[in-house]
């Protein structure tokens, strides 16, 4: 008996695989930008540890300049405006005030870490300290538009902290 080939069914596995090509091509494009979301959420989240822990740093500087600190406001603060006093070099370091400048500008040369970071420090009243730590985050640029301690964030991604500073007692 002879083989009888219809007309009809030529060429339809060259549809199913060029179907099949086509249905694997939009999935392997799907799983790359899940790949790359999942990537800017991991620089995201690794950006927002730093300025906590940057956050804590400056926390931790201002309680331990207790006495000199209650009676300065803190200003902006820009990484590049950072300048350390003279008496950083000094064996005897540096006396209360210049301590102050000291710690900024060892606490802004640390926000170098994060691209774009501007630190704020923000009295509120005797005992309590806005910190405020902005930085450009493209992925979340347009979806934060929230107000820090009193503060716009213009599109870009921050960390806030408050810290109250507790009066002891010298026995």
């Amino acid at each position: 008996m002879p083989l009888i080939i219809s007309s009809r069914n030529q060429g339809f596995t060259l549809l199913e695989v060029l179907i099949s090509m086509l249905i694997l091509a939009i999935g392997l494009l799907g799983m790359a930008a899940l790949m790359m979301s999942n990537l800017q959420a991991n620089q995201g989240a690794a950006l927002r540890s730093t300025a906590t822990i940057l956050s804590y740093d400056i926390a931790d500087r201002i309680r331990s300049n207790v006495g000199t600190v209650a009676t300065r406001t803190y200003p902006d603060t820009t990484p590049a405006d950072a300048v350390l006093p003279a008496c950083h070099t000094d064996p005897l370091g540096c006396g209360p005030t210049d301590r102050v400048q000291e710690d900024l500008a060892q606490w802004n040369a640390s926000l170098l870490a994060i691209p774009g970071a501007t630190g704020l420090i923000t009295r509120i009243n005797d005992n309590n300290y806005c910190i405020a730590i902005f930085w450009t985050e493209p992925a979340e640029a347009e979806a934060l538009a929230r107000s820090p301690c009193g503060q716009d964030a213009a599109g870009r991604a921050f960390v806030t902290m408050n810290i109250e500073l507790i009066k002891r007692d010298v026995l």
